[in-house]
């Protein structure tokens, strides 16, 4: 036998269509996971961008046959804590989470510091008595990392909860 000649087994899976369309189905499947493990490899990667991220692959239609999977994954991977830290990043601000996942954030800081919770609640509505809403603008999100912006927000108020806030939010981020 040369070296060049294929084994004629090798040859019968190479022209295999069945296996083609197989391995393609599977491409499409597995591309949504190497986006997610690219984006989560960064080095300026905060818990708020892996549940982010984890949101993104329970949505995804791709991922529909390993639904259950993906969402036995994102129970063991996503907690409480990471709902908060999506809820307080200035560029997501929780949109993608459902009411029980906002709520388990609540309840989170709640047992964390009580007096903190009026602020996460007007935090989503961009309620300028207590933070500055130039710092909700969309080029100071988007060019601020959310670590710069909590310090910046804690430089810039006065009120001790929003210091405290802020500590713990770059404590998390």
């Amino acid at each position: 036998m040369h070296e060049y000649d294929i084994d004629k087994n090798i040859m019968k899976l190479i022209r295999d269509y069945h296996l083609l369309k197989q391995v393609k189905d599977l491409s499409k499947q597995l591309k949504p996971v190497a986006i997610a493990l690219d984006r989560l490899q960064g080095d300026k990667v905060s818990i708020a961008d892996a549940c982010d991220t984890w949101l993104d692959l329970l949505s995804d239609t791709n991922l529909q046959p390993h639904r259950s999977v993906v969402q036995a994954r994102f129970k063991l991977a996503i907690q409480p804590v990471h709902y908060f830290a999506y809820m307080l990043h200035p560029k997501y601000k929780g949109t993608k989470l459902n009411e029980q996942q906002q709520e388990e954030a609540r309840v989170w800081i709640t047992g964390q510091n009580p007096e903190l919770l009026p602020f996460v609640l007007s935090f989503g509505e961009d309620d300028t008595d207590h933070y500055p809403g130039s710092f909700f603008q969309p080029h100071v999100i988007s060019k601020l990392d959310p670590v710069s912006w909590w310090k910046s927000m804690k430089r810039d108020t006065k009120t001790q909860e929003i210091e405290a806030l802020a500590d713990v939010m770059i404590h998390l981020l």
